[in-house]
């Protein structure tokens, strides 16, 4: 049997790799192969973080529609569906390659003094994932049936949403991870969305956007910069807003990117941090499924989730935010 992940960075990887690396399903011999190649080829961690975060965003999504259905598909149009799932897939032809562009650029100084790589070709997923495609549209077909069978005539906008916090809180977790990735690793991309760049700026503007008093927390014990800050779009509340930071490259240690993202409570839908105790930090429960662990907590005022490309600086980043003292 062929493994699906091979030593030469320059093959194409395959999309079960990316749900396989969505899932935390890789073995460890193959996490530790498909490791080195990222590390070699950051073309190659962009595009199978791109593929897994979709991966990622369909099965929420999934799974939000099948939590909603209340009645069995009927056993005619399940039999379709399995039949058509045993049908074989057409190989895939070669993907395309794409020409490397600098890796780990957050700033143009940041750039020159980053681990560099030698310009190469590395694979890049085709989107949407044509060998999941087949899978995907007929699961889709089921859900339909599911949604739609016994409504007998109505409205589709008639049938209630019914959403958990827990569920409002999870899909935030994997928006942060995903937009902290963005910029980390798109060239532009931070300095595009970080319009605020003083501290005094970023706590006035973006206090005036939330309808909430903002910090700039201070993270220079920590060997953060504050980079900036911008509004966003958390997927849980009205309005929300990023504070990024950077930890320049040393001889010890490489270049990082921590992003703090707030939402005031009193935009979000359905109490997103009902039995949270203030002050107190959680790691998401959809860290396993994310680039980066995730953390969440709040002061009671805000919504607040952190996301950092080195996840030991995490408890010292939030003991330098202090929202223990604040909340009191």
């Amino acid at each position: 049997m062929n493994d699906p992940l091979n030593s030469n960075p320059s093959d194409a990887l395959t999309a079960e790799v990316a749900r396989r690396f969505a899932d935390g399903e890789l073995a460890d011999h193959e996490a530790d192969a498909l490791r080195r190649q990222m590390e070699a080829s950051p073309a190659l961690a962009r595009s199978l973080e791109s593929a897994a975060a979709a991966e990622r965003r369909l099965k929420l999504a999934v799974a939000r529609v099948v939590t909603e259905a209340r009645q069995p598909a009927p056993e005619a149009l399940r039999a379709a569906v399995l039949m058509t799932l045993k049908q074989p897939i057409a190989s895939e032809s070669h993907v395309e390659s794409t020409p490397d562009p600098v890796a780990g650029r957050i700033n143009g100084s940041a750039a020159g003094s980053a681990a560099g790589s030698a310009p190469g070709r590395a694979p890049r997923f085709a989107l949407p994932q044509r060998a999941n495609f087949l899978a995907v549209a007929a699961t889709l077909t089921l859900i339909a049936g599911v949604v739609l069978w016994g409504i007998f005539g109505r409205s589709i906008d008639d049938i209630p949403r019914t959403i958990s916090p827990a569920e409002l809180v999870a899909e935030a977790a994997l928006f942060a991870d995903e937009e902290h990735s963005r910029c980390r690793t798109e060239a532009g991309e931070l300095d595009d969305r970080m319009t605020y760049r003083a501290p005094a700026d970023a706590q006035r503007e973006l206090s005036a956007w939330l309808g909430e008093p903002v910090e700039v927390f201070d993270l220079s014990a920590e060997g953060y910069t504050f980079r900036g800050g911008g509004r966003c779009a958390v997927p849980i509340g009205a309005r929300s807003a990023q504070l990024a930071y950077v930890r320049l490259p040393s001889s010890s240690q490489p270049l990082a990117m921590a992003s703090v993202f707030i939402v005031p409570l009193s935009t979000c839908r359905g109490g997103p941090c009902e039995g949270w105790e203030r002050g107190r930090w959680y790691v998401s429960p959809v860290s396993t499924r994310c680039a980066h662990e995730v953390m969440q907590s709040t002061d009671g005022r805000m919504l607040y989730l952190l996301v950092s490309c080195d996840p030991d600086d995490l408890p010292d980043i939030v003991r330098a935010m202090k929202l223990g003292e604040r909340s009191r």
